[in-house]
């Protein structure tokens, strides 16, 4: 891969082979890798757990070994767009509290999911989407006070759950760009792009003023019931070439960060990324 671009590795909640922080900051030090991402979930990286003293370690040891850390924050079990406001606002405190342990670890940039609809936000769709505006915003202006941006991403095709500004890329950068606050700009998940009926370069032409960060895994494209399935890149049908030349071509500067499961997924797509 070319060395001045930066490409990372996430530590999911599903991830196989490696049991800790510390492991996985090996285990991309050796793959000469430059970033690692952080997902705030169970069962690697309980937040609430992690104390100040073993944070400080976490931002030592990436600096020690030369990574850039970020942050995905928590999204099981949340709803920060939810209709109702107890649940929005405990959610909020739940993705403040990520916002808070990036600032700790000297990470940068945190991940946030959008919020979906419920039951009661099927019947009131505006409110929920009015919900998910006013918390990007409160989320954005919280992160400014730390130094962190927020990255907005975009979803995968769930239709039972999910309004425009979800995966549609113009309504979702229209939120993002509604805010205008520097703290706010656009995590774009080119896997998730993939599921959807928009071509990804409507994503990039939408995205590209607010881009900060980019996930990257493969699966077989738009079709109907749940495809976003995280292949290794290169295993499904994403264009990668052309789309990663047109991506330099913005002169994005964020990561690249490969959203995988296991060490086979991430080493098949090294290799095939090198060969690109």
């Amino acid at each position: 891969m070319e060395k001045n671009l930066k490409f990372g590795i996430s530590f999911g909640l599903n991830f196989k082979g490696i049991k800790t922080i510390n492991d996985f900051l090996h285990f991309a030090h050796k793959k000469e890798l430059s970033n690692v991402e952080l997902v705030a979930e169970p069962p690697y990286c309980i937040i609430d757990n992690i104390s100040a003293r073993e944070r400080k370690k976490i931002k030592q040891l990436a600096i020690d070994l030369g990574l850039e850390l970020s942050v995905h924050a928590t999204f099981s079990d949340i709803n920060i767009a939810a209709y109702n406001e107890k649940i929005r606002l405990f959610s909020l405190d739940i993705v403040k509290d990520c916002i808070d342990f990036s600032y700790d670890t000297n990470s940068k940039i945190v991940t946030v999911h959008p919020g979906e609809l419920s039951a009661g936000g099927h019947s009131f769709p505006e409110d929920v989407v009015r919900n998910n505006f006013n918390s990007f915003k409160e989320l954005a202006l919280y992160a400014d006070e730390r130094e962190v941006i927020i990255g907005y991403e975009n979803m995968p095709i769930f239709p039972w759950t999910q309004y425009k500004e979800c995966f549609e890329p113009e309504a979702l950068s229209k939120v993002v760009n509604e805010i205008n606050l520097r703290s706010l700009g656009i995590t774009w998940d080119i896997g998730h792009s993939n599921t959807t009926e928009f071509p990804q370069t409507d994503f990039l032409e939408y995205f590209k003023s607010k881009l900060i960060h980019i996930h990257i895994h493969d699966n077989v494209g738009y079709v109907k019931g749940w495809k976003d399935t995280h292949l290794a890149v290169g295993k499904g049908n994403i264009q990668w070439k052309s789309l990663l030349s047109t991506i330099k071509e913005i002169n994005f500067q964020g990561a690249y960060i490969l959203e995988l499961d296991t060490k086979s997924k991430i080493d098949n797509s090294i290799e095939f990324l090198s060969q690109i």
